[in-house]
């Protein structure tokens, strides 16, 4: 798909400890056209899967990976919130650019507001896809490979909760959180500016797409159709706080839908960065 727009840079202090690349368009540069244990913690609404990363120390701020997967040379990255609590499972929040994007780009421009909002109880992994964008459509490529090794290594070295983990994405990378949610490997998405309905069975998602985005007619508004056939949902829908956003009812899994008149962008308002976050929280 073609490269997107995500956040501006926020001139938030976080701790970087890989070399810091230039932004693109796919990540947000506005100047762009485009052995567990026996943990537990508060939730009461479902067991906790503590991972074998629990109790193991961890440095916090920014650090990436680089490593051979598959023949490939590969590169991840994971962000550890200040004070984070190795005794404590954290939700897992997968990043996933969009086509010619990277881990450093989600990271500054698309995810530092909700990394600053869900410090208290997210941990955060930023896969590079293989080529410049996600090879969505072929669930047994080196990309689902290594989104699922790349859990699974960030959950060895920190305390997840390995039944949330979720994805948020845009573009390609909107296409891929939905891929990775019908394939079980997440527990919940959030599509931006691309999603598709890939699965039989009800699943949660968080969809934004904007009227003007030229994706919308072709893949945005039938991926959305899709989902709410999907989830049973019906026609009704409630707002959901301030933005553009509605809540579809009588869903068997939560179906959120936002939109505006905008392109082809990530929006960076509270109800969407918060907002994506409050709807992984409530699952």
């Amino acid at each position: 798909m073609g490269q997107s727009h995500w956040f501006a840079v926020l001139g938030i202090g976080l701790a970087i400890s890989c070399s810091k690349q230039a932004n693109n368009g796919a990540d947000g540069n506005p100047s762009d056209p485009d052995g567990a244990s026996n943990l537990s913690d508060a939730r009461t609404d479902a067991p906790v899967q503590a991972s074998a990363g629990c109790g193991k120390p961890a440095t916090s701020g920014y650090q990436c990976f680089d490593e051979t997967f598959e023949g490939a040379p590969r590169r991840w990255c994971m962000f550890v919130p200040p004070g984070y609590d190795p005794n404590k499972p954290h939700s897992l929040m997968l990043g996933l650019h969009g086509c010619g994007g990277s881990p450093e780009g989600v990271h500054g421009n698309a995810a530092a507001p909700q990394e600053i909002y869900a410090a208290a109880d997210f941990v955060f992994v930023y896969p590079k896809s293989l080529g410049d964008c996600w090879e969505y459509n072929n669930p047994n490529s080196s990309d689902f490979h290594f989104v699922k090794h790349a859990i699974a290594t960030a959950s060895g070295q920190l305390c997840v909760d390995q039944a949330r983990t979720f994805a948020h994405g845009m573009s390609s990378g909107g296409m891929m959180a939905s891929k990775v949610l019908c394939q079980n490997i997440v527990k919940g998405s959030a599509a931006i500016s691309l999603n598709e309905a890939c699965s039989t069975q009800p699943r949660p998602v968080w969809l934004y797409g904007g009227t003007s985005d030229s994706y919308y007619d072709s893949y945005i508004a039938p991926g959305r159709d899709g989902w709410i056939r999907t989830n049973g949902c019906s026609a009704t829908t409630q707002p959901l706080g301030t933005g553009p956003c509605v809540e579809y009812q009588g869903c068997r899994a939560r179906t959120v839908w936002c939109s505006d008149a905008r392109g082809h962008v990530w929006p960076r308002e509270p109800w969407a960065t918060e907002g994506i976050m409050d709807f992984f929280r409530s699952l």
